[in-house]
């Protein structure tokens, strides 16, 4: 199993700890300004609006940064995920689904070409859909309107290996570039030129996940024109299943919570705070979460002056569904 070199690996899992650091204060930096942003501190003029959106715009943008070098740092303390598998047919089919729509608006044709059979390899679930996401996303960034993207995954003809590819009609990366746009915070001389934004992360997260699991990611010229990101990994064994069929412990957990107004917001954070690779959602049919319920006679009353201080932090940041996926990491 390849794994990143002793130097390398030790300066990613300082980013991941940097990166840590970092991810409360950008978050709750983020909903401050969706704060603003939604009308909570008043009016805004439109020059107001338009800075406090750029704003907005580079939280976001820190804050995916963050979450892939976090992701980047279990991919190297970890190698191999602990023995847990995922199959790459599915994790393709699910990331089409994702970005087809985001290629439509783009008026980009978007072709998946899949493997009907599952094809499990040892990378874990969660970290494949990343970087499948940071390949179609770049894919995206960087194609003009109306271009071409394909998606293909295909086992070799001995079964062992299972190649899964992103090609693109877009500006491509040049020959001398294409060892270099894998390292931490790089962009290639077309990406520099280009007015896309990007901190040069999503590769160098893809390189540290795939070769944790044994495998190698390069690029090429596409036939379409532009790049062609191509992932090659050894097969794995499918999970185990116990005789009665239950799913293996190792499979990350994954919790529906319906109810978001007080005590499913808890239950969630609770969660997060114990296991922290969980997948949590909280299912609620109102537009409000976590809002304080009891409160509500004070509101009629008189007593609290604005409905929105029944939905804030101490501090005045408003606990939207924004706010609890980047602050508490489970989503609505």
């Amino acid at each position: 199993m390849n794994h990143p070199e002793p130097n390398r690996g030790s300066a990613l899992r300082f980013a991941a700890l940097v990166a840590h650091q970092l991810r409360a204060p950008v978050a709750a930096a983020a909903s401050i300004l969706r704060t603003v942003l939604g009308g909570f501190a008043g009016p805004l003029t439109d020059r107001q609006r338009d800075l406090l959106a750029r704003a907005d715009r580079r939280c976001s943008q820190a804050l995916e940064s963050v979450q892939r070098m976090l992701a980047i740092g279990r991919a190297v303390e970890r190698p191999g995920a602990g023995g847990q598998v995922a199959d790459m047919v599915k994790a393709a089919r699910r990331a089409a689904e994702r970005w087809q729509a985001e290629a439509a608006r783009h008026g980009i044709a978007f072709q998946a070409s899949l493997d009907a059979e599952p094809a499990y390899v040892y990378v874990e679930e969660g970290a494949l859909a990343e970087v499948l996401d940071a390949l179609l996303g770049n894919a995206i960034k960087y194609t003009p309107d109306h271009g071409r993207i394909r998606l293909a995954v295909e086992l070799d003809a001995s079964g062992k290996h299972v190649r899964a590819a992103v090609a693109d009609s877009g500006i491509g990366v040049a020959e001398e570039d294409r060892e270099r746009v894998f390292e931490p915070f790089t962009r290639g001389a077309s990406a520099q030129q280009s007015s896309r934004p990007g901190v040069g992360l999503g590769l160098a997260f893809g390189k540290a996940v795939i070769e944790a699991g044994g495998g190698h990611i390069g690029v090429r010229k596409a036939d379409l024109g532009g790049a062609e990101f191509v992932l090659d990994l050894p097969v794995a064994e499918g999970p185990q299943s116990s005789e009665k069929g239950e799913k293996s412990m190792s499979e990350r957990l994954r919790v529906v919570i319906v109810g978001g107004v007080a005590a499913g917001p808890k239950v969630a954070a609770k969660i997060m705070r114990l296991r922290p690779e969980a997948d949590v959602t909280v299912v609620e049919r109102g537009e409000f979460l976590s809002y304080a319920g009891c409160g509500l006679p004070y509101y009629v009353s008189g007593v609290v002056k604005e409905q929105k201080e029944l939905m804030c932090t101490a501090v005045g940041t408003v606990r939207d569904p924004v706010f609890f996926h980047n602050v508490k990491n489970f989503r609505r």
